[in-house]
């Protein structure tokens, strides 16, 4: 297997970027990079689950076969017991990138320190991977806490993905898809953004935003650099998301006109600088009728009882809460919560699209009229631009989106619609600031979600559920019994979950021992949540699930003859993933040195418990990234696209 040839046709400019990493030690650097490329609008390619070596092998020439655009190498410690890695997945990649008539690109994100603080080790990848691939002369990224090069990875790829399409862009519009999953459209688009949902509160993890923070304005900055002067947006991730998106795309840098969005029925959603027809055949007598406006853009102020009003909130810009209806129509009772947490809200209004005998299709001719109102409207109710704008929205994404496009200097914090993790209801998650006018981003602010989703606290247990095959008994530090908890029948017990598979053998003084590799499988039996209950269910299955409603008996206790009586407590796993937090660092270049015209980035803040908003700072500047610029390297490789 080892002497097959790479499949022919393996590079495709519009096909995935290839994610090459050792699962033991990679993972959550994998994790992240795929997080950041999706929310770049690049879609990444990698095993999400570990399969045997063959089923793994044809995984991957698979996507080989079907086209990937470039490849990343992840390079951790334990990478060098990855056989499979070194004789197939690199020695491919390798070979596609010496390919003279390909554009196809390698890239290295080095985790390997040297001895100099914040440097990483340009010989390691080399060293760790059997066979001398040349990857010191590849273009390698650090991947460390105190340095990281994720966002110059990105800004390589978008401008490799850019510079790929740009021939074929010249006589149309730059196609943005935007999506909350993966998607089986059949239409072409050339760049798709998507924000993996959150299980349970059913919003973008706010792993997620963090990184859409970071790439969006690499992202802009890269279509504007290329020249594209028209751009079209479809699909509708979150509407959260799609104003970002148009924020950044503000008529000061994209002009009117050449800016419009698909809505999921098709229909394109224009900037139209002159009227267009709304003419519309009557179902009665079957001729066109006159051309009218039937819909309108009223505001109405509503009751509402505020947050109490904290020292600290009375010099800051006052609060006004704003919800988008359609025809009057949305969830107020969400809405009534959202301003009554809201601390120094001054004012409540509804921007109501209304239609004329309760209409509620809005055509899209009528789009930019009620876009340019609901605009206009803001801006009157804002205190002539100074107040906090807290928006929830129940109108179609399109509309919003072509408002969107013209708040460069309202301070808009986003809000959607959710599951309530205490109640199993509906209610409203602060999630981004959008400030389009400030340098480098429109996303000044990623609201935390820890609060929400990991304080054990915030949904308390009221009542616990033994879903394990044996009895549960908590001990005190007397080893006096404090309760117990019964075993349930077989038929009601939570079995641990698994996927086994044959594996490679282990060997100890040249003996082999037979190997299996164990996996967690799916959560096709486990209860539902309920609120106020928890379940105590076997270690594996704990850990694997990432809910916080799943508990396991935690530090044995034994009598005098060793005998097991229980436990001291219960455990509980971490309900985000791939430790979450340890995360955010890599995200930002904490220890990049000063450049002319530029400042030291300060520290990322670690999640603030008490659920302040965090501000990432975004360094270096936008507009370093996305020059011709590559990362640096101690052999600096001539760019063979570039020469």
């Amino acid at each position: 297997a080892d002497n097959e040839s790479l499949p022919q046709g393996s590079y495709d400019p519009n096909g995935p970027v290839f994610i090459s990493y050792r699962r033991s030690d990679g993972h959550r650097y994998a994790m992240l990079l795929d997080t950041l490329l999706r929310a770049g609008g690049l879609t990444p390619w990698r095993d999400l689950v570990a399969l045997p070596p063959g089923e793994n092998a044809v995984r991957v020439k698979e996507a080989m076969k079907d086209g990937i655009s470039a490849a990343v190498l992840v390079v951790t410690k334990e990478i060098k017991n990855s056989t499979f890695i070194s004789k197939i997945e690199v020695r491919d990649l390798v070979k596609l990138d010496k390919e003279k008539n390909s554009d196809f690109s390698l890239f290295v994100a080095n985790t390997i320190r040297a001895d100099e603080y914040g440097e990483i080790d340009y010989e390691q990848p080399d060293k760790l991977i059997s066979g001398d691939h040349g990857l010191r002369y590849a273009k390698q990224y650090a991947l460390l806490e105190e340095r990281s090069e994720l966002r110059q990875l990105l800004a390589d790829l978008l401008r490799q993905k850019f510079r790929a399409i740009a021939p074929e862009l010249k006589e149309r519009e730059l196609r943005i898809y935007t999506s909350k999953a993966a998607t089986n459209s059949t239409q072409r688009h050339d760049f798709t953004i998507r924000l993996r949902p959150d299980s349970r509160t059913e919003i973008p993890e706010e792993l997620g935003y963090r990184c859409f923070q970071q790439a969006l304005p690499i992202f802009t900055e890269s279509l504007y650099s290329h020249d594209f002067s028209k751009v079209r947006l479809s699909g509708f991730g979150q509407f959260s998301v799609d104003w970002a998106l148009a924020a950044a795309l503000s008529p000061s840098r994209l002009e009117l006109g050449n800016f419009s969005v698909q809505d999921p029925n098709g229909n394109i959603w224009e900037e139209s600088l002159h009227h267009r027809s709304t003419k519309r055949r009557c179902s009665v007598c079957g001729q066109y009728q006159p051309d009218q406006r039937t819909f309108k853009v009223k505001v109405k102020r509503l009751k509402f009882s505020s947050g109490p009003l904290h020292e600290e909130c009375r010099e800051t810009p006052p609060k006004m809460a704003v919800m988008f209806r359609l025809n009057g129509k949305a969830n107020m009772t969400a809405f009534n919560e959202m301003v009554s947490g809201l601390s120094g809200c001054t004012e409540a209004i509804a921007i109501d699209v209304i239609g004329r005998r309760g209409a509620d299709v809005i055509p899209e001719a009528e789009g930019f009229r009620l876009a340019r109102e609901m605009h206009r409207k803001l801006v009157e109710y804002s205190h002539n631009r100074s107040a906090e704008l807290h928006i929830a929205s129940n109108l179609p994404v399109a509309l919003t989106t072509l408002c969107a496009r013209r708040t460069t200097n309202l301070n808009c914090v986003l809000h959607e619609l959710g599951r309530d993790l205490k109640t199993g209801g509906r209610r409203y998650y602060p999630t981004i600031r959008v400030q389009a006018g400030e340098p480098n981003y429109p996303i000044s602010e990623v609201f935390p979600q820890f609060k929400a989703q990991f304080d054990p606290n915030t949904v308390p247990v009221k009542e616990l559920v033994n879903l394990s095959p044996q009895p549960v008994s908590i001990y005190d530090e007397e080893n006096e019994q404090v309760i117990t908890w019964p075993a349930v029948v077989e038929d009601d017990w939570l079995p641990v979950d698994e996927v086994a598979n044959p594996s490679v053998s282990v060997s100890h003084n040249e003996t082999a021992v037979n190997l299996t590799t164990v996996n967690p499988a799916g959560d096709d039996q486990h209860p539902p949540r309920v609120p106020g209950r928890g379940y105590i269910v076997p270690r594996l299955t704990a850990l694997s699930s990432c809910r916080d409603d799943f508990f396991f008996p935690y530090g044995e206790v034994r009598n005098d003859n060793g005998d097991l009586l229980g436990a001291r407590s219960l455990g509980q796993a971490p309900a985000s993933p791939d430790s979450f937090g340890s995360l955010l660092p890599l995200l930002v270049n904490r220890a990049a040195e000063k450049d002319e015209g530029s400042s030291e980035a300060p520290d990322l803040p670690p999640i603030d418990p008490d659920y302040q908003p965090i501000i990432a700072p975004l360094y270096p500047p936008v507009q370093q990234l996305v020059s011709p610029v590559t990362a640096s390297s101690p052999d600096k490789k001539t760019d063979k696209k570039e020469s």
